[in-house]
């Protein structure tokens, strides 16, 4: 009987021990955490461009974004892209899979993220995502809401259906 007990409160012992290891590993932060938040330039589009970049860690590797452009008056032209980043460093080159010459270089830094233009195909109309994007925010947007005042969620939203919908 004595030995009965003894394996029971092993058993017991050992699986309590590790339930508290699962939620220890899903408290840890992603490492990709440092970089998420809203970052932007801009802030009438009366008096020039304005740019918005929304970022959401999906693992310690990637990231989602969402980047939302205005050119400004006279002619307030838009862009937008919902993307993945696989980052391995600070920098990473984002190719835009709806148009062949679409390069960014996304740059982050501790207050901001620079974006440059290796193709510049990307938008129409004069529309640019190059420039510096200061972090505004190091929140955790769980969603953005698009140009057509849509909300998008970023983890249940799969970049498919997102540019299908568009």
């Amino acid at each position: 009987m004595k030995i009965a007990r003894v394996v029971f409160l092993s058993v017991v012992i050992a699986v309590m021990l590790m339930a508290c290891g699962q939620k220890t590993r899903k408290a840890q932060k992603l490492l990709t955490q440092k970089y998420a938040g809203e970052y932007g330039y801009g802030s009438d589009p009366d008096s020039g461009a304005i740019g918005f970049v929304s970022v959401y860690p999906e693992s310690d590797s990637t990231v989602l974004f969402y980047l939302d452009l205005c050119k400004g008056a006279p002619s307030y032209n838009l862009g937008n892209i919902y993307g993945r980043l696989v980052l391995k460093s600070d920098s990473t080159i984002y190719n835009y899979s709806e148009y062949e010459n679409c390069k960014l270089k996304l740059s982050f830094y501790d207050d901001r993220l620079i974006i440059n233009e290796v193709d510049s195909d990307c938008f129409f109309n004069g529309v640019s995502a190059g420039g510096t994007y200061q972090k505004t925010s190091d929140s955790t947007d769980k969603y953005f809401i698009g140009t057509a005042d849509d909300t998008t969620y970023f983890s249940a939203t799969s970049l498919k259906k997102w540019e299908k919908d568009q």
